[in-house]
């Protein structure tokens, strides 16, 4: 079903690899679903280094939010762009037994494309967790943001 919409997007649309990584503004909101869902916003200071900021929930679960610098360039001969770069977490997580405050680092890898004045994302997080114990998760999501 993702293979068919990206397929439909690339066929029906002005898909465009960033030739000037700023497509109509400095700044995009949008979604997130996956791991973790939420509200996202991207900022670009420059045509290659933008932050991202993301506020993910579970209503029972967690409450998240977390920041990422990001470098961005072209993928040659596609109409994608990678990006990748580091950031910081916090937030406090639910268990069966108790509440939990973390905090720690988190990576981002992902590919995006624009059309017209959205950014389509695809992305995976791996987080390192530093405060109250050491873990590590792998999250991904898919997501839109609209650009002003």
């Amino acid at each position: 079903m993702i293979a068919f919409c990206l397929l439909f997007s690339f066929t029906a649309f002005d898909v465009r690899a960033q030739e000037e990584p700023v497509p109509y503004s400095r700044l995009g909101i949008g979604g997130q679903a996956g791991i973790p869902s939420g509200l996202t916003a991207k900022y670009y200071f420059n045509q290659r280094f933008s932050v991202m900021v993301v506020n993910a929930w579970s209503l029972d679960r967690f409450l998240r939010f977390s920041s990422n610098i990001a470098y961005e360039s072209p993928i040659p001969d596609s109409p994608l762009n990678y990006y990748v770069g580091p950031g910081l977490f916090f937030g406090r997580e639910n268990s069966s037994k108790r509440t939990d405050f973390k905090t720690g680092i988190t990576l981002v890898f992902g590919v995006n494309f624009y059309i017209e004045k959205f950014e389509v994302f695809l992305q995976t997080n791996p987080d390192f967790a530093l405060h109250p114990d050491l873990s590590v998760r792998l999250g991904g999501v898919v997501g839109l943001r609209y650009f002003f």
